[in-house]
């Protein structure tokens, strides 16, 4: 049980040092460029606005690798460099989201042997391969990790696991967007695998159809809750299909018991990744007590 709080303390230290760096990039590196900016306009900017930066160095490769000094000029104002800040913060935020994730899944994986360790009665040997009770009682936790868990499309097929031996389903509050905790884990893998695959663009629409199908919401009241609440990470016009986690400057309707003045996307998604784990640490320490 300690073993299970411990690597629980390890997933949630980790998360919050990633949360700490995006809200840096969001807010203090935002402010810090717009210091910049103003100051660096008084003597750059030309009367049509267009800014000279730091000068690029480059190299003509078919000219015996000359070297280039740019004389490239930004044809954008201070605001619309700003904007421009945005959304690369946003590209940042998206990347940190995906290293949250992949400890999420390294965290299922580890919690995963870990209790097969601990407990040699918690799983059926179907969930090992083909391995001897006798023969997991003389593995260390590395060696479960290494030799026994045989599971495919983790962390996917371990999460099945846990949801039959704990039940997880019933702690699901489908009325809740932010209490379904299934439908969002769900919704969370997807907008991961845009971001590595796709560059961070998806279809909203399909994402909502496919996800509120696979989770009975489809023709459910709720359905027009959980559409607002994905489409609430995606950005607008030439950017609607853009998956969005910077802030939103004010809280609407779906988001209004989170207490937040600002409605900031990415720790949102990084307090679900954490409250996923404690459900399923919480069960299993509960689950070996008794």
């Amino acid at each position: 049980m300690e073993q299970v709080e411990q690597l629980f303390n390890s997933f949630e230290n980790k998360l919050l040092e990633i949360s700490l760096y995006g809200s840096f990039i969001v807010d203090e590196s935002t402010n810090k460029y717009k210091e910049y900016l103003m100051k660096f306009s008084k003597i750059d900017t030309l009367k049509d606005e267009k800014i000279v930066g730091t000068r690029l160095v480059y190299w003509d490769i078919l000219s015996n690798h000359k070297k280039i000094l740019s004389d490239a000029k930004i044809e954008k104002n201070v605001n619309e460099l700003l904007e421009s800040a945005e959304y690369h913060n946003n590209k940042q935020l998206q990347w940190l989201f995906v290293e949250a994730y992949e400890l999420y899944e390294k965290h299922i994986d580890d919690l995963y042997s870990l209790i097969g360790y601990l407990d040699n009665n918690f799983w059926d040997l179907q969930d090992f391969g083909k391995v001897s009770i006798d023969d997991i009682k003389i593995f260390t936790h590395e060696d479960f990790a290494n030799k026994v868990l045989k599971k495919e499309n983790r962390p996917y097929s371990i999460i099945e696991v846990f949801e039959k031996k704990l039940n997880l389903k019933k702690y699901d509050d489908i009325k809740e967007p932010f209490r379904n905790y299934s439908f969002l884990v769900a919704l969370l893998s997807e907008l991961r695998n845009a971001i590595v695959h796709d560059n961070g663009f998806l279809d909203r629409k399909r994402l909502s159809k496919k996800l509120l199908k696979k989770y009975g919401i489809n023709g459910n009241s709720n359905k027009e809750i959980y559409e607002n609440m994905i489409s609430n990470f995606f950005g607008s016009q030439e950017y609607e299909k853009m998956i969005c986690l910077t802030k939103i400057p004010k809280a609407n309707e779906v988001v209004k018991d989170l207490f937040y003045t600002d409605r900031d996307r990415f720790k949102e998604i990084i307090g679900i990744l954490i409250s996923y784990i404690k459900l399923i640490s919480d069960l299993l320490i509960k689950r070996m007590k008794s």
